[in-house]
């Protein structure tokens, strides 16, 4: 008996030396975290900054309204139709300030009507638009549906509002990929208004935005045998594993993931609770491991801290430049005019840090998209350092090319949507002092 219990003992510490030896051999599963700024820049994060910063924003109106296939009548609920009472009460100032392009947009008939209305000597030509297959006379009837809202509703006079009837629109969207074919029709389906700069210039929002320094936060996740994992996750969180700010999971294992954390509004940590990530292995022998758990320090910087401990601030200025005709980069006079609004109002100083940033929609392939979006960027840029070389230092703005991107995450459902894709966002950043 005492053999036997020899001979076991001696089986059990063969088997956990082998465990050790072979746990040695293969390694355990790493994981850092790695910030990496504007610029693209890497270095080991030990603390994430979330600030919050004053903004204003300028976003422009699309003077274009959409019909259906066919139709002449505005679509239930694309619109906001107001009564004639309402639009006695209606205050373009009094809206979400939070909102969006798109959400603006929607009160476009409300906002020229008041502007129209206040500014009782400037006229409006609507323009009725067809996709060049629907019938001629459509154009006509869709500019008359326009022009008797504004009669109606908002007592503009008809004489100040004259109509013109085409089929396509001077500047269609045309392309000659087949699977866009309906897409580029629908943008050919409108009105168009077309006004002095006191109806269509932007609206103006002012906001409180979250900054996070740095931006994005790179998972470096290292494994000596990685051929040999198939399966792994990685999560990140605040207070409990169940509190998850970040995850993600696969069968091989990649060298690294990305989180941008500026834009995943939702998933940002929301106080000073540091932020815990840990890696999740199996291997092919069905062995499951897990690293070490690593951790980000968080620092809060609200407005209210800032101005009570007299901290110096930030200030950002958003600007976005929409109406880039159709596979097209070519300035326009209403970009111009609004580059003019950032110097007028004072926006544009030399310690100001500016970003230009393009973006494409869906239509067309990806790369000459993505080639366009540089281009938009590019020009807006030498325009900006053409008009204000003496103001801006050129290491104090970058031009940025997005590609295609779906800015209001709809997957471009709407001609709208498309159409306000293909901007250039111009982000001022100024510093300020609280003290």
């Amino acid at each position: 008996m005492r053999k036997f219990a020899t001979y076991f003992c001696f089986i059990v510490l063969l088997m956990l030396l082998c465990q050790s030896s072979y746990s040695q051999s293969v390694g355990e599963p790493t994981i850092s975290a790695v910030g990496i700024d504007d610029k693209g820049n890497r270095e080991p994060v030990i603390t994430i900054l979330r600030e919050e910063v004053e903004a204003i924003t300028l976003l422009p109106l699309l003077p274009y309204i959409f019909f259906e296939k066919d139709q002449g009548d505005l679509q239930l609920g694309r619109y906001k139709k107001l009564t004639p009472n309402e639009a006695k009460y209606f205050n373009e100032n009094n809206l979400v300030q939070t909102m969006t392009p798109l959400f603006a947009y929607r009160y476009i008939l409300n906002i020229v009507g008041k502007r129209l209305k206040e500014n009782p000597n400037d006229t409006m030509q609507i323009i009725g638009c067809t996709d060049g297959i629907e019938l001629d006379t459509l154009g006509f009837i869709r500019a008359k549906t326009i022009q008797e809202y504004f009669i109606s509703v908002w007592l503009i006079d008809t004489a100040r509002l004259p109509i013109i009837a085409r089929t396509l629109p001077e500047k269609p969207s045309i392309t000659a990929q087949l699977e866009y074919t309906e897409q580029s029709n629908a943008e050919n389906r409108r009105v168009e208004l077309v006004a002095d700069w006191r109806i269509i210039h932007p609206v103006e929002i002012r906001d409180i935005q979250i900054r996070m320094t740095p931006p994005m936060i790179e998972f470096q996740l290292e494994y000596p045998k990685r051929e040999q994992i198939v399966r792994h996750s990685i999560k990140a969180w605040q207070f409990t594993e169940d509190s998850i700010l970040y995850s993600r999971e696969g069968t091989l294992l990649p060298p690294n993931y990305l989180w941008n954390i500026e834009e995943d509004t939702d998933h940002q940590p929301k106080n000073e609770q540091q932020i815990e990530f840990r890696l999740f292995t199996t291997d092919n022998t069905n062995r499951q491991q897990t690293s070490n758990v690593g951790n980000i320090q968080v620092e809060q910087q609200t407005l209210f801290k800032k101005k009570t401990l007299k901290i110096a601030g930030k200030e950002l200025h958003r600007f976005n430049l929409i109406l880039f005709d159709f596979a097209s980069n070519d300035l326009t006079d209403y970009h111009k005019r609004i580059v003019e609004i950032i110097y007028e109002n004072g926006r544009l100083l030399p310690s100001s840090k500016v970003t230009v940033s393009g973006f494409a929609d869906e239509i067309g392939d990806d790369e000459r998209n993505r080639l366009r979006s540089v281009a938009r960027a590019e020009s807006i840029t030498g325009y900006l350092m053409q008009r204000y070389n003496q103001i801006i230092k050129p290491d104090h703005i970058r031009s940025v090319g997005n590609g295609e991107k779906d800015l209001f995450k709809d997957e471009w459902k709407t001609p709208e949507s498309r159409m306000y894709c293909r901007t250039v966002q111009i982000e001022i950043e100024n510093s300020i002092s609280n003290r």
